[in-house]
């Protein structure tokens, strides 16, 4: 009887750290090159590498979202802000003519 499992075969699962799949991921953007031209180039298989591309383009985007939200609500309140100093100013502004006498 042999044995069919082969020890010396076992693939270990590599890891690549966030730098490294976005340095992969701007590269496949920057090059025009295809994902199975760029995955070949630095050793990882293209729908790894199209997978990285779609989190972060949909981590960007969520980015992207939240930076506009936060961008409106900055807005709206300087617009309140200048709506009042707007206010205050034409409030002192008709005191000072009215105490001159003019």
């Amino acid at each position: 009887m042999t044995d069919t499992t082969n020890s010396s075969k076992v693939r270990r699962r590599r890891r690549f750290d966030d730098q490294f799949k976005r340095d992969a991921v701007a590269l496949l953007r920057s090059s025009g090159a295809s994902a199975t031209e760029v995955g070949a180039e630095i050793g990882v298989g293209p729908s790894l590498l199209s997978r990285w591309a779609r989190e972060f383009e949909e981590t960007d985007e969520a980015d992207r979202d939240a930076t506009n939200a936060e961008l409106r609500r900055e807005n709206l309140e300087l617009r309140k802000e200048v709506a009042f100093l707007k206010k205050v100013s034409n409030y002192f502004a008709s005191r000072q003519t009215t105490s001159t006498g003019l």
